[in-house]
């Protein structure tokens, strides 16, 4: 299996853009750090409201 992959990375090639006319290596720009930053936000949310109804339901299992 290990064999097919290198096969298949070898036939995709380098990213477009990743090399310019004359062969060289381009740099790739850096992230957005405000849209990271909601990301961050947008999964810390989500983790926080679900631990928190686990807990909920937890205590709901134990009291009944």
């Amino acid at each position: 299996m290990d064999g097919e992959l290198f096969v298949i990375i070898y036939l995709l090639g380098a990213r477009k853009g990743k090399f310019d006319s004359n062969g060289k290596a381009v740099a790739i720009p850096g992230s957005n750090i405000p849209l990271s930053a909601a990301g961050v936000l947008i999964l810390w949310l989500g983790w926080f409201g679900f631990t928190v109804a686990q807990y909920y339901l937890l205590i709901q299992l134990i009291l009944h």
